[in-house]
């Protein structure tokens, strides 16, 4: 997913608990999870063994 496709919700996590989110003026994707194998930003170096890609999903309700 890029800046020319931009994403209402950028979820990293999967594990969450999603419910009643509205958006408006989307023109290409309203939910983006993006699971990588290892974090990346600041919470790699406190989590290098975690893997995003690996959880289970939460809730994902309306």
């Amino acid at each position: 997913n890029e800046d020319v496709t931009p994403a209402a919700f950028w979820v990293t996590n999967p594990n969450n608990t999603v419910e009643h989110n509205v958006v408006a003026g989307g023109t290409h994707f309203g939910y983006w999870y993006r699971m990588l194998e290892t974090p990346d930003g600041p919470s790699f170096a406190m989590y290098p063994s975690f893997c995003p890609h690996r959880q289970p999903f939460g809730r994902f309700f309306n």
